[in-house]
């Protein structure tokens, strides 16, 4: 009894460990590939600045690589960036990146041929032009830029990249539907968030009807481009030298919070013509959790900066 006792435990333990592993694994990708979409993503939303910039969030996606947030531009691990340039010489690891990639650019990009109004077999080639576009990318040595010169040679090389896969896109789509594209793809972060907010409402009784869903998209998605624009300009207006950078963190940090509670109000009065009273309260709960979010997120990141002033100097 005990000998089968004893196989029992081990047995559950080695699943654990497998889990464990596994998890991990598939965590460690994902960071990694959030990590390079967020630098692959800046140059789709917005063209690279002369100075400091802001950087949504954005769901994966692809794009060609552009600046980060002042401070905060998310470091290339020179290690991982070789080793995973040699993987991409393989023929069968290249072939296995692209299906996962494949999968991972079509799960993401929610009802792309619908939203187009294009065929599935369209919204798969266009796929596969940005998921060919991201594996060159990644088969070059994109190392971080060491001074200024060679900041401006890595912008115009992503000015260039992006007017190729314009063009790329136009041949593809025509004029009309690469100006919809453009739209839809500026529209992500806020359409996976509609959503996510589609299944609360669902699980409240009182789902999304089909004709809402877009006037939401669009509602949402000005108010957002508004702030976000106002955050950029204010960020700009910030020092990001001279010893200054913790402040201007703080600051932007501060004021990105106060334009989040200026998003919900605005986007709670446009809802309100398109939502029904109780999805309207679905909205408001769910635009109120997230900014809890956003404002805990600030106030860890604050107590972080002081612990590491206080130990700075206690060194």
């Amino acid at each position: 009894m005990r000998k089968s006792t004893a196989l029992l435990l081990l047995a559950t333990a080695v699943l654990a460990a497998a889990t464990f592993w596994l998890w991990r694994d598939r965590a460690e990708m994902r960071a990694r590939s959030e990590a390079l979409q967020a630098r692959l993503d800046a140059v789709e939303r917005r063209p690279a600045a002369a100075g400091p910039g802001v950087a949504a969030v954005e769901p994966t996606t692809t794009g060609t690589v552009g600046q980060a947030e002042p401070g905060a531009e998310a470091p290339v691990t020179e290690d991982y960036g070789d080793f995973e340039r040699k993987l991409l010489q393989d023929p069968a690891y290249r072939e296995a990146r692209r299906r996962f990639r494949q999968l991972e650019l079509m799960s993401g990009h929610l009802d792309l041929a619908k939203a187009l109004g294009i065929p599935p077999e369209k919204a798969e080639q266009l796929i596969a032009l940005l998921l060919e576009r991201e594996l060159h990318y990644l088969s070059e040595n994109n190392l971080n830029p060491r001074d200024e010169e060679e900041r401006r040679a890595r912008q115009l090389k992503n000015e260039q990249a992006q007017r190729d896969q314009d063009a790329e896109l136009v041949a593809l789509l025509g004029v009309t539907k690469f100006a919809e594209w453009k739209d839809y793809h500026a529209s992500l972060q806020v359409r996976h968030e509609v959503h996510q907010l589609g299944a609360s409402l669902f699980a409240n009784g009182v789902p999304l009807r089909e004709d809402q869903i877009e006037p939401l998209i669009s509602a949402i998605q000005a108010e957002r481009a508004r702030v976000r624009q106002e955050l950029a300009e204010y960020t700009e207006s910030l020092a990001w030298s001279g010893g200054a950078e913790a402040k201007s963190h703080r600051y932007r940090d501060e004021r990105r919070v106060e334009l989040g509670r200026e998003v919900n109000e605005g986007v709670h009065a446009a809802a309100s013509a398109i939502l029904s009273k109780s999805q309207l309260a679905v909205l408001d709960d769910y635009l109120r959790r997230q900014l809890e979010l956003q404002d805990a997120q600030f106030r860890m990141r604050e107590a972080q900066a002081i612990w590491l002033r206080v130990n700075a100097a206690d060194d």
